[in-house]
Formats: structure tokens, sequence, C-alpha cells
């Protein structure tokens, strides 16, 4: 069996071992999935993978459109635009913690608007006081608890301009995209996993993708995704 069959089979074991549990719990809640990280590591194109894959598990899956494709009417240079990116994650998780689906998965949600507030801190538009109380609130037990799994994908900033170049008619740097900002956000995804001492934790994955083809990363993602399942599945034995 390749590496690929044993994994759908896992998913699919997973799904049908759920769905038992809910028989006689019909509002525990659906797994819970992050995308967050750097751009240009992948995140939109892994929420599609995740999506595409696990239907074809029998699966039923939301992946919410990202919070940029929604949040319109708010300047990209201020505070205000990420702390409502994150308020419409956690409201598009939230409202299908009581639903029929078996996953949600966020393109940018918790995490993501900690590492914000660290960008925003660094260009000197948020106080370290600001800062330190929206981690702390979006640090709350209560606000992970409706998460099983946070997936940070990064890559090498210059890896991200070669991406977003390839794909571009303008070669002009935009606000976040370029090398500059792009390597502060890097080092901001590292200050913070050190922070959450992420790497002690479970729910939390680090992926760098520099390297890798699409289908490769889609498979670790995939991967970390089966183990989160199956460590809740076993709490709820």
């Amino acid at each position: 069996m390749d590496s690929q069959t044993h994994l759908e089979k896992r998913l699919a074991h997973a799904v049908a071992r759920f769905r038992r549990f809910r028989r006689n719990n019909p509002r525990l809640r659906p797994f819970g999935v992050e995308l967050f990280g750097t751009p240009k590591s992948g995140k939109s194109t892994m929420a599609e993978a995740i999506e595409h894959t696990l239907k074809r598990s029998d699966w039923i899956v939301t992946a919410r459109p990202e919070g940029a494709t929604v949040v319109d009417r708010i300047k990209r240079d201020t505070p205000h635009y990420n702390f409502e990116t994150c308020r419409y994650a956690l409201s598009e998780i939230a409202q299908r913690m009581d639903s029929e689906f078996d996953l949600v998965v966020l393109d940018r949600g918790l995490m993501d608007g900690m590492v914000w507030m660290g960008y925003w801190l660094a260009k000197g538009k948020l106080s370290k006081s600001d800062h330190d109380a929206a981690l702390a609130f979006y640090g709350m037990e209560v606000m992970r608890d409706q998460f099983d799994l946070h997936v940070c994908l990064v890559c090498d900033p210059k890896v991200a301009m070669e991406r977003e170049l390839a794909r571009s008619l303008s070669k002009k740097d935009g606000e976040t995209m370029n090398l500059k900002s792009l390597t502060l956000l890097r080092g901001i995804h590292d200050d913070l996993w050190t922070r959450l001492g992420a790497g002690e934790d479970p729910r939390m994955a680090f992926h760098d993708s520099s390297k890798e083809r699409p289908e490769e990363t889609a498979h670790a993602v995939l991967a970390k995704l089966a183990d989160a399942c199956e460590r809740r599945l076993e709490t709820l034995m």
C-alpha cells in the first residue's frame, strides 16, 4: 500500500469513528483546522487540497473563504484590518460548532491574528500593551478549544517573491509582498512559535514548503490532520 492510499484509509477510518461518537452526542463539534503562515507558502492551495481529498473519503467539509476576500472596506495599512479578518474567521468557525460538518477549515484564523498583531507592533502602529492584550484574548482556551490543529506554513522570503512574480503581470512591490516585509513576517512567525511554546503543543504544526511541490506539501499537511483527528478521537473514548 502506497503512502497516499494509507493516508486516505486513515482519514476514512477517522470520519467513520467520529460519526459513531456523534450518534450518541449530536452536538459534538466538528474538527477545526486553521492554516496560517507567510505569504505564498501554499495556505489557500492546501485548504483546497484538504477539502477535495476529504470529500473523496466521504467527509462533509467546509473550507471557509479567507477573510481577505471578504473584508474589503478597511484599508490594509492599519491593525483594524487584521482585527476584522480575525473576527470574521472566528465567527465563521463559531457559527459551525453545532452543524452537520465533519471538518471546518480556515485559511487564516486565530494564530494569523496573533501574527499580525506582532507585525503592527513592529511597524509602530500598535502599542505593546495593546499587542499583549490582543494575544491574551486570542490565546484564551475558549477560543483555542474550537480548533484541533493550527498548521503554520512558511517559505523562504525569496521563494515567496519568486512565486508571486511568476503569476503577476506587475513587478511592483505590494504592502506586504516585498522582501523586507516578507522577512519581517517570517521572523514574527518564528517569534510567535517560540513565545507560545508551540513545539510542545500537539495542536500546532510547523511546515516549510520552500523546496516542495504543492502535492508534497498537501500530503504532509493531510498527514498532520490525520494525526490531529486521531488524537481527538482518543479523548472521546
